[in-house]
């Protein structure tokens, strides 16, 4: 029954295939040889039959900023989206590449299972107060 886990939520993740196409080397002058390798990257499909609650609200709420970016100049809505739009661009761009990224694709920690059959949990260090 757990391997069976396993393969359903390995059928929804993304898979990268990846195919070296020239064998290893030795190295050369104390350098790591360069390896050319091909890469295949599989995602699956978009399930259109199933929407989400979070999804159409992210839907609604990039087209309501795209809205407001369209508005006149000098209007309330113009000023928030340029106020926005600055605190945007001070973000590293890594960290926004994080926001595209769809979180149903990794894999679960739920499904990490300790040799001894129980699952393990992770305590979560929490910061302390100082008053």
């Amino acid at each position: 029954m757990h391997a069976t886990r396993i393969a359903r939520s390995a059928t929804r993740s993304m898979r990268i295939i990846a195919l070296p196409l020239t064998p290893p080397s030795k190295p050369i002058n104390g350098k790591a040889p360069e390896h050319l390798t091909y890469y295949h990257f599989i995602t699956p499909p978009q399930n259109t039959n199933k929407s989400s609650w979070s999804k159409w609200a992210i839907a609604k709420a990039s087209d309501l900023w795209a809205g407001m970016g369209k508005a006149p100049e000098g209007t309330w809505k113009r000023k928030a989206f340029l106020y926005g739009e600055r605190l945007v661009d001070r973000l590293d761009f890594e960290e926004l590449a994080l926001k595209s990224l769809d979180p149903s694709l990794g894999p679960r920690l739920s499904n990490i299972v300790h040799p001894s059959g129980k699952e393990k949990t992770a305590p979560v260090p929490l910061p302390r107060q100082t008053m």
